[in-house]
This record gives C-alpha cells, structure tokens and sequence, in this order.
C-alpha cells in the first residue's frame, strides 16, 4: 500500500513530461481573423535564396520550399475597406535556431478582390513583435510601385492610368517576418485601398479632354 503515492506520483510526472515534450514542439501558428489557426512548418532555406549566410530556417505556410503553389493554396477574399488581420504566435524558442539565429515567417498568399470596385493599392504592415524582412510577388497588377516603409511595404499604382485589381481578379503577394523572440508572435495587417472620389474627377476629365481632341481630330 505505501507504494501506490509513490506509483501515482510517477504517473503524474510522466504524463507531465509527455505533455510538456508535445507542447515545447507545437509549431507556431498564424490565424487569419476569424478563421481557425494554421500550423506553420519548418524548412531550410536554400543557398540560392539566403539573403546573409546566417540564414538557415524559416517557418512557412505549405510544407515545401518553393511552395509557389502551395502557399497561395491559402486563399483571402478582401473588400474594401475591410482589414485583413493575421495573428502569428508561438512559444519560447520557436523563433531562434540551435545557433540563436533568427527563423523568419515566410507568409505567401492569393488576395482577391470581393467588392464593386478596383482597387488602386494594397498594402501590408507587422507590428507586435513581427518586423519587415524582404519582399516578394504582388505581380499582378502590372505599373504598380513597391515602396517598402518603417513597418512593412505598400504596393501603389505608377500614375492614375496604371492597371487597378478588378473586382474578381486575384493580388499574390509573398512577405517574409522576423518575429521578436521575447514576444514570440507578431500581427500582420493587409488592406486595399481605391480611388478617391477626387481622383476620380480627375481621371475623368482626363479621359474627356481626350476624347474633345480624338473628335477635333477627326473633324478634321
């Protein structure tokens, strides 16, 4: 009888451990608003894409490297003005290597536009423990300018005649984030922006004043 204290007590410690060893290894996730967390995997980044020979993991979505597919396999819809919210969280450790050495988040999606009207920017901001690393994608649209800022990028038309995000057409962009190991998560904030109703006017002069000179022309 004096033995089952000690039985339970091991069990308990035992179980404790378990627990313990399958919470320490959980990998980070990221949750986009209100949809449910997404586990993120650990690769390495291959000689050919480390930017600094320090460089050797990163937490992505999708479970392989070039992941150009897999990745945008995470689909958003978007309409403006609507936000769109990504919450990355881990535990101690998560985000250094062996060597304490940062893991970036590499974070690649396909954004579409669900509303009436096109959008003329998108943008991209980290905070809470994320900070801006590099940049890539947002290929479609073409003429659009990618300015990077103090916490993130913003992707901007050239001029008032560059090509907009149509309703029902789809933005991809690709963003790497180094998280702040004493925070262990970080927040990343997508939003598109429109013309505004000035620019508007001005465009549509524009186009007027152009079609007076094609009819001049033509009178001619």
């Amino acid at each position: 009888m004096k033995c089952k204290p000690f039985r339970l007590g091991l069990g308990v410690v035992l179980a404790m451990t378990i627990l313990t060893a399958g919470t320490a290894y959980a990998a980070p996730t990221i949750q986009w608003g209100s949809g449910a967390p997404i586990e993120l995997t650990k690769v390495e980044i291959p000689a050919w894409e480390r930017q600094s020979p320090l460089e050797q993991y990163v937490w992505q979505l999708g479970d392989d490297w070039d992941g150009w597919f897999t990745s945008y396999e995470f689909a958003l819809d978007c309409d403006f003005p609507e936000h769109i919210i990504g919450l990355v969280s881990g535990a101690p450790g998560d985000f250094l290597d062996e060597y304490g050495e940062p893991i970036y988040i590499r974070v690649a999606e396909a954004v579409t536009n669900t509303g009436t009207e096109g959008w003329t920017d998108f943008h991209i901001r980290t905070r809470d423990g994320g900070y801006p690393y590099k940049i890539w994608g947002s290929w479609w649209p073409s003429n659009w300018n990618m300015t990077g800022v103090d916490d993130g990028w913003d992707f901007v038309q050239e001029n008032e005649f560059s090509s907009v995000v149509l309703p029902g057409v789809t933005l991809y962009d690709e963003v790497w984030i180094r998280v702040d190991p004493a925070v262990n998560g970080a927040t990343i904030e997508k939003w598109p922006t429109i013309p505004e109703p000035a620019s508007l006017a001005i465009l549509g002069s524009a186009l007027l004043g152009l079609g007076a000179l094609r009819f001049r022309k033509s009178r001619k």
